[in-house]
Formats: C-alpha cells, structure tokens, sequence
C-alpha cells in the first residue's frame, strides 16, 4: 500500500534520522572554529546574546492508513533559519491538543540540545528560548501546569514543556496558523501555501 500522500511528501524534505545525526557530527567537527565567527557576521550580535526559537506544528492524524499525526519544527537563531525536523509521531493522538504537545515536546528537546551546543562553542544565549505553537489552549494548558488526557505519553510531554516553562527556559508563545512556518513539514500544502512558507524560511 501506497504512503498518505502527507507523509510521503514531507520524507524527502531531509534524511532519516540516523543520517541526519551524522551529517551534523560531521559538520560540527569540520566548522567548529569558523561557526561562532559565522553566527556573529551573519546576525550581527557580536555584542548581545543569541536567540533561539523554535516554530512547532502537527498534522492531527495526517497519515490515514495508521491515523497517526506528523510533527514538523523549524529552528531559528536571531530569525536565521539553522535546522528543520519531519517526524512521524510513533502512536495514533486522540486530539489535535495532543498531537501538539507531542509536536512541541520533541521541537522542545531539539532546542535544549541546540542550546548547549552552541554553549560549548562559547556562545551566549538569551534565555528563555521561544517555543512557537498556534494552539492557544495547548499553550494554556503548558503553563498552568495541568494534565491533559489519559494517555500516558502525552501527559508525560506535557509534563517536560510545564518543568522547562515553570523553570523559565523555554518559553511558549503563540503565533497565528498562516505564520507557523513549520506548517511546510508536517504535509502537503498548495504551491502558493509553500511559497509563503518558504519565504519566510529564507530558502530559495
């Protein structure tokens, strides 16, 4: 059986995990001593500390043989686009809320790791690091410290993004559905869709 077309789409935008992981080892390694120089030339910020964003989104139940949801993130520093993530979440969401706190945890450790990445490059971030979602209750719910569902794995994503927003770390804020652009990695959008999408990315 064929792929939902949602999925298979969004598959060829970057390579498999294990890859991924790789190719940015190996950049690290090569560019260690030019990337601080490059962040500071290209944003400018000699002077200040860096900040870090991170765009999350899901497609609630986007592939339809499995019903499972897609997570797509888009990471920034100083609005310099540096990373973007395609993930099929590994179980089926009951809501749109849910799909988003598993969309959100996963930006969210993505962005930790960022962060201290660019630590042991002698960086200096400004904290909190932005957490962007366009689901106002999910955001809510992040910082009233509440449960969310039933299932266990979500409560347990909720319960990561409340420690790092009660903590002050990671801070969530809502951005309107037409500017989320991690919209372009969770399915298949119309051409004009992905033209705005991919502007805002800065990616030709």
């Amino acid at each position: 059986m064929k792929p939902s077309r949602s999925v298979y789409s969004t598959n060829y935008l970057i390579p498999g995990e294990s890859m991924q992981s790789l190719v940015v080892v190996i950049f690290v390694k090569l560019c260690v001593n030019h990337i601080p120089y490059a962040l500071r030339s290209h944003c400018k910020m000699a002077d200040r500390h860096l900040k870090l964003a991170c765009y999350t989104d899901a497609d609630f139940g986007g592939d339809k043989l499995d019903m499972k949801s897609v997570s797509g993130a888009v990471f920034s520093v100083n609005g310099m686009i540096v990373g973007w993530m395609c993930k099929k979440q590994r179980t089926a969401a009951l809501s749109t809320g849910e799909a988003e706190f598993v969309a959100a945890s996963c930006g969210g450790q993505e962005l930790l790791g960022l962060k201290e990445l660019l630590r042991e490059l002698g960086m200096a971030l400004q904290l909190p690091l932005i957490l962007y979602m366009d689901n106002q209750a999910a955001i809510k719910q992040v910082q009233n410290e509440a449960r969310s569902s039933r299932a266990k794995h979500v409560d347990v994503c909720l319960k990561f993004l409340q420690g790092y927003s009660a903590k002050k770390i990671i801070e969530p804020t809502y951005v309107e559905t037409g500017e989320m652009i991690a919209d372009l990695f969770t399915k298949a959008l119309p051409a004009p869709r992905i033209l705005k999408l991919r502007a805002a990315c800065r990616l030709k």
